[in-house]
């Protein structure tokens, strides 16, 4: 049987192989079944054995048996430190590839599973942020679907951390968080990426500002004069990253773009 195959597979150090070699066609759907099955009932350890691939010639079928993981992650019940390593590990081991990011979806779907997930996350964030802040900004996102006011409270103090890294991704976090009803923690956010366009001076933050105000602008209702002040403001003390924000926003979030927002960005990409 696959399960039987699988354990096997451990024991002989042989576990992405058999992985592998089922993770396309008719037993897809019956490999994740299983690893789901065997990890819930502690029988092996899959991010474990996950955290061994790697983007090598020894792992041909690499980005297809990492998307086994992002499948399986959010139905699996395992410690949050391991899984943030693991994820770390893949998306590092993807490089440059456009698909590089994709778990990090599987991830925000996992912590949002059980809120004391992300809270466990972002305290070993702020503990290793040497390691782990690279998944600060997810963190933040998925903690805010259980917990709204804990964690956009989280992402507006750390967008004022003396760490540079910090700010800049809580600040991309501020524009990814659904605050719907929330008007008071949603004007208390936008008050924040006014705060970070006037005083931040480098060039890649204030082109994730640019970028966060768009998505943000979909989810919240703010003043278009307010929001031209914050473009205008960042994009001309910003430079290259500024206007690459600009022209990403209209390539890839153009969904989020209302007219006036077209106008804003028209005169800026034309100064």
């Amino acid at each position: 049987s696959l399960e039987k195959e699988i354990l096997n597979s451990i024991k002989d150090n042989n576990f992405l192989n058999i992985v592998s070699g089922n993770s396309l066609g008719e037993n897809k759907d019956k490999l994740q079944r299983v690893l789901v099955t065997l990890q819930n009932e502690r029988r092996i350890d899959i991010v474990s054995e996950f955290k061994k691939l790697k983007n090598d010639k020894n792992h041909p079928h690499f980005f297809s048996t990492r998307r086994v993981f992002e499948k399986i992650l959010p139905e699996i019940d395992s410690p949050i430190q391991p899984v943030i390593e693991c994820i770390l590990h893949i998306v590092n081991e993807a490089g440059e590839d456009l698909l590089a990011g994709t778990p990090l979806e599987a991830y925000i779907e996992f912590c949002g599973k059980k809120p004391e997930r992300p809270k466990k996350a972002l305290e070993l964030i702020k503990n290793n942020p040497s390691n782990l802040l690279n998944i600060l900004s997810p963190t933040l996102i998925s903690g805010s679907k259980t917990d709204i006011e804990y964690h956009a409270d989280q992402a507006i103090q750390l967008a004022q951390h003396d760490d540079i890294e910090f700010r800049r991704r809580s600040l991309f976090a501020i524009g990814k968080i659904e605050f719907k009803d929330n008007n008071d923690l949603s004007e208390k956010a936008f008050q924040q990426l006014e705060k970070s366009a006037n005083e931040e001076l480098d060039d890649q933050l204030l082109g994730t500002i640019i970028k966060s105000i768009v998505i943000f602008c979909k989810y919240n209702q703010v003043s278009i004069n307010r929001i031209t002040k914050i473009i205008e403001t960042a994009s001309e003390k910003g430079n290259d990253h500024g206007l690459h924000a600009i022209s990403e926003n209209f390539g890839f979030n153009n969904e989020h773009l209302n007219d006036d927002l077209v106008d804003i960005y028209l005169s800026q990409l034309k100064k």
